[in-house]
């Protein structure tokens, strides 16, 4: 596609590809300051009523049928670098750039749809413990006594098993309190996983910076991954949606 050329000829939107283009580069050439890609978007909105829906599309809710070719022009180098040579880093960086137009399009996504009939409750539908073999003895010892300390409801189903692992993990699964559907398994594409391998990179980063964003982190979310991280945000579900493997 041509970056000064129109969507195309069906867009609904009827929202030239430059204006997005240039919207992008310039967020990350740091013309917007620390505002969040979503914010950027947000003050341009003026200027062109369709901005913010345009931007809803991405990175898979019709972009490529709106917009074909996209990831080829929205880059994450900064201007007038080069891109990297190591396939891994292309990667990477392809995942970088979906993972911030997802991040911006769920935000504006709830500004343009919110969420309808949600009674806002967290409902708790099962926990699953996973103990070593080597403590197969104390499996109702230790499920009993974890099941006490997080204080799960007598009524919601507690599920303790072995594994051929080395260390006692814990997982629950709750209830959506929104109008979403329920979760199911999925597989991840190329593209996906070039996101989620970016997010998880980007996670890791700032949880190495320093102890402070950790123990925010894992007040809020818990002690999880990138990867899990990735997929949530990826699938639209917040983590009082989706429980965190302790």
């Amino acid at each position: 596609i041509d970056s000064e050329a129109d969507g195309a000829a069906d867009d609904p939107l009827d929202v030239p590809f430059g204006l997005i283009d240039k919207l992008w580069h310039d967020w990350r050439a740091g013309t917007f300051g620390d505002a969040s890609l979503a914010d950027a978007v947000r003050s341009r909105s003026a200027e062109h009523g369709g901005l913010q829906r345009a931007f809803c599309l991405f990175p898979d809710r019709g972009a490529d049928l709106v917009y074909p070719g996209w990831r080829t022009f929205l880059r994450w180098e900064l201007p007038g670098k080069p891109p990297p040579d190591e396939l891994w880093k292309a990667g990477l960086r392809r995942g970088a750039v979906a993972a911030e137009l997802r991040r911006a399009a769920v935000e504006l996504w709830a500004e343009e749809s919110p969420d309808e009939g949600s009674d806002g409750v967290l409902r708790a539908s099962f926990a699953l413990l996973f103990v070593p073999f080597a403590w197969a003895d104390r499996l109702e010892e230790i499920s009993k006594r974890i099941e006490a300390a997080i204080g799960w409801p007598e009524n919601v189903p507690f599920i303790g098993v072995l594994s051929h692992g080395t260390m006692v993990s814990f997982g629950t699964a709750f209830e959506s309190p929104t109008q979403r559907p329920p979760a199911k398994s999925f597989f991840l594409s190329p593209f996906e996983l070039e996101e989620v391998g970016a997010e998880g990179y980007r996670l890791q980063e700032q949880l190495d910076i320093g102890n402070m964003f950790y123990t925010k982190y894992w007040r809020e979310h818990g002690r999880t991954n990138g990867t899990v991280v990735a997929c949530r945000m990826m699938f639209e579900r917040a983590s009082r949606e989706v429980g965190s493997m302790l």
